[in-house]
């Protein structure tokens, strides 16, 4: 499902992320106190309350609300992640650094979540933080 800009006739891509597929053993939790246009990374704690192990990679997805969906930013076309993946041990946290400055354009004001991708042992889920550009 695309929803399109009348004004510059560009597909943008909602997100596939909804209440069924995301992990609910645990949280993802926004660190930085604030938030702004300037911001450049987001550090993210990762709480898994769970009695499994998880993987996640260097990969996140940005999405800011428009209206009522949840629409994926785009990043610049040189952006680069170094593929790795790593575990996040059962009833531990893990640290994450979002670098933001990989998106094609820079926050604006509004409400965003992050998504983060994992795999664990009843397959793909997702982590989402919820946070606020001021």
């Amino acid at each position: 499902m695309y929803l399109f800009s009348l004004a510059g006739c560009r597909p943008y891509q909602l997100s596939d992320v909804n209440d069924t597929n995301v992990f609910d053993w645990g949280k993802l939790i926004v660190q930085n106190i604030t938030i702004t246009c300037d911001t450049e990374y987001l550090n993210l704690l990762i709480i898994n309350d769970s009695h499994d192990s998880f993987s996640i990679g260097t990969v996140f997805q940005m999405e800011q609300k428009e209206k009522s969906e949840w629409v994926v930013l785009s990043y610049k076309t040189d952006a680069k992640f170094i593929l790795s993946s790593r575990y996040v041990l059962q009833e531990s946290t893990s640290v994450f650094e979002a670098d933001l400055r990989l998106l094609e354009k820079s926050l604006k004001p509004g409400e965003y979540r992050i998504v983060i991708p994992a795999d664990g042992i009843d397959g793909k889920f997702y982590l989402v933080a919820h946070f606020a550009v001021t």
